[in-house]
């Protein structure tokens, strides 16, 4: 996963690729952004307990129009 920050610009240039890849960003823990094959972007959420990775995220899907 690499670490960058997630800004509108950032979003707008991300560009699918032929496997999905991750975003992390690099201000904000546990917040990071799925980069899907069709375009599709899902912003994720890193769910801790205890101050222990769990291993599970939570995944926000949002529709943007212009």
């Amino acid at each position: 996963m690499s670490e960058i920050s997630i800004t509108n610009k950032v979003l707008g240039a991300l560009k699918p690729q032929a496997q999905p890849y991750f975003l992390r960003d690099n201000t904000l823990k546990g917040f990071g952004v799925k980069v899907n094959p069709s375009g599709k972007i899902t912003f994720i959420v890193e769910v801790k307990h205890r101050g222990q990775p769990s291993g599970k995220f939570l995944e926000l899907i949002l529709s943007f129009r212009g």
